[in-house]
């Protein structure tokens, strides 16, 4: 998938045996153009059954059916991925916000951060070879437990500390 700088999908492929009655390329599609964010995905699919095009599965298993989050360390996504326990895999930000996220990834042992795509490649080849399961599975359990000290009645103290700092 390729999301532009604006956080909008500019093309996609989704690899699988679905057993589909309708080309999964029109699923893939319809995404083209959306912002690569649950709440907009969940619209662009709002009138169309996810299940024709991946046998079985809605709209809420495709925004989480997945081991790994291939994303930018904005906050709306850290968080995301937190609440849905899911490890991420980010590029090294350069500017703003973003790159005490990416320090807040690595810290925490949550994600694995690549610099290019070179990188990137390796370690998407990593993961296929399954060279990378332990690491994965040590990110998963780091996050299942950060998301346990994390209580939703302190998110306001939560943003004014990160503020703070």
């Amino acid at each position: 998938m390729d999301i532009a700088d604006e956080s909008v999908i500019q093309n996609i492929k989704l690899y699988g045996d679905f057993f589909s009655r309708i080309p999964v390329e029109e699923l893939e599609g319809l995404l083209v153009g959306v912002r690569h964010e649950p709440e907009t995905i969940r619209a662009a699919l709002a009138n169309y059954d996810v299940g024709t095009y991946i046998q079985g599965m809605t709209i809420d298993d495709l925004l989480k059916n997945y081991d790994l989050m291939l994303t930018k360390s904005g906050g709306a996504t850290l968080f995301e991925a937190i609440s849905s326990n899911t490890p991420i895999i980010v590029k090294n930000p350069k500017v703003g916000q973003e790159i005490e996220n990416a320090k807040f990834i690595r810290d925490k042992g949550i994600g694995i951060l690549y610099d290019n795509d070179e990188d990137l490649k390796d370690i998407i080849k990593s993961l296929l070879n399954n060279e990378l399961d332990s690491r994965v599975a040590f990110m998963d359990e780091n996050i299942t437990y950060f998301k346990t000290t994390i209580h939703p009645e302190k998110i306001g103290d939560y943003v004014f500390e990160l503020l703070d700092n």
